[in-house]
This record gives C-alpha cells, sequence and structure tokens, in this order.
C-alpha cells in the first residue's frame, strides 16, 4: 500500500463519522483506480450503510471478502492457520486488524486462531466485531455459531444458524450443522 493511498484511506476513515457521503466519494475515487483494493471497499460499504444503503454495502463487503484471495498477507496467514502454525497465523494477522480495523476477513481469521486454541470468549467478540462491520459474511456467522456451541449456548448457536438460513436457504453447512446441534438434544423435528 502507497503512502498515499494510506493518506486517501486515512482521510475517508476521519470523514466517515461526520460526513459519510464525502467518506464514500473518496472511497470511490481511490476504487476507481483500484476496483478491488479492499480498504477501500471496506470504507465504501461503511459509508453505504451510513448512508442507508445496506444493498449496495452488502455487494462492496462481498466484493472485499471475495478479493481477500489476492491479499498476499492474508493469503500467508491463512496457509500458516491450514498448516497448523497458530502462532505464525496470529503473529500475521494482528497486525493487519490493527492497521485496518474494517477488514472483516482479517478479524474473521484471528477469531478464529482464537477459537482453535479454545479462547471461545475472545473469538466470540472477534467473530460479532466482524458481522458488524459485514452482516452477510456467512463464513463469519458460521464460525459465531461454533463458537457459541463451544461454549454451551445451544440456543445462541441454533440462532445464528437460522440466520444464514433466512439469508440462504440453501445453505448446506449451516441446515448441517443445526441439525447435527438439535440431534444432540433429540430435537429431529426443528
Amino acid at each position: 500500500v502507497t503512502a498515499s493511498l494510506e493518506i486517501a484511506i486515512a482521510h475517508g476513515e476521519h470523514l466517515l463519522a461526520e460526513s459519510p457521503g464525502q467518506a464514500l466519494e473518496q472511497a470511490r475515487e481511490i476504487l476507481r483506480t483500484d476496483p478491488l483494493q479492499r480498504e477501500a471497499l471496506w470504507l465504501a460499504a461503511a459509508a453505504l450503510r451510513l448512508t442507508g444503503n445496506p444493498a449496495e454495502a452488502a455487494r462492496a463487503e462481498q466484493t472485499a471478502i471475495d478479493a481477500s484471495g489476492r491479499d498476499p498477507s492474508l493469503v500467508a496467514a491463512g496457509q500458516a492457520f491450514a498448516a497448523g502454525r497458530l502462532d505464525e497465523a496470529e503473529r500475521l494477522l494482528r497486525p493487519l486488524v490493527h492497521s485496518r480495523p474494517r477488514d472483516a476477513v482479517a478479524i474473521r481469521m484471528l477469531a478464529e486462531v482464537a477459537m482453535r486454541v479454545g479462547i471461545y470468549a475472545e473469538a466470540q467478540a472477534g467473530l460479532r466485531r466482524a458481522l458488524a462491520i459485514a452482516p452477510g459474511f456467512s463464513d463469519a456467522r458460521l464460525a459465531l455459531a461454533a463458537a457459541l456451541q463451544h461454549q454451551n449456548r445451544p440456543e445462541e448457536a441454533i440462532a445464528e444458524y437460522d440466520a444464514l438460513l433466512a439469508a440462504d436457504p440453501a445453505d448446506v453447512r449451516a441446515a448441517t450443522a443445526k441439525a447435527m446441534l438439535l440431534g444432540q438434544f433429540g430435537d429431529y423435528a426443528a
């Protein structure tokens, strides 16, 4: 990320609270040059939510989520996580989360590290933060449901699965996880 891009993003972040419309214009200016610039997409999504455009915000969030595979830092952290090198994944993710406070993908990944080592309260907090940024982020909601299950909070987990299924009735992951959870309690009809 170049210094001028960092300055432009910081300026947009500064505008967000008092003038979300101007923050949106700042983000759109960046996106004209690079339509997949993730920090600008997250900024645009936040501004769109604040200006009352949730559907357009959700599209910007999904584009940012989809573009995360192009981010070498997130790819490296994901590879470390997949290989079980959780300390390395955390070491890579913490500075990203600090420097990109709206990056729901980085936040979710760090929360998943916490979940993998059994720090479920921290995982839950991170996943809720990711969902506050990107409410339609299904991977974060699915992970939150799992964290709630690990904390023996099945009703809350079921509510998260239901939210996923309301958004996408064909979500096999959510349907399967919900059915398995209900099956643990002998409730096969729900």
